[in-house]
């Protein structure tokens, strides 16, 4: 096997071990099983109505599977 074809294929092998081993360690908590929408708050006009709501450190963990609260970063669900 030429230099360049192994490199390329030792590569390809790399990504395929690195994708399979981070799509198995991720088991999201389905949406409607963490109850984040108590405390949303809604408001009203005569054209639109807009609900927004900001998961905690612990429902945050378990629908994106990482602590995303050590990064500085505040997920907040909009639905208009």
């Amino acid at each position: 096997m030429k230099k360049g074809a192994c490199t390329i294929w030792l590569g390809m092998v790399t990504m395929g071990v690195l994708t399979a081993a981070g799509c198995a360690s991720f088991r999201p908590v389905p949406l409607n099983e963490v109850p984040y929408k108590e405390r949303a708050v809604t408001q009203s006009s005569e054209r639109a109505r807009v609900t927004v709501v900001a998961l905690s450190p612990d429902e945050s963990r378990k629908v994106f599977g990482v602590n995303l609260d050590d990064r500085d970063i505040q997920p907040v669900g909009v639905e208009i």
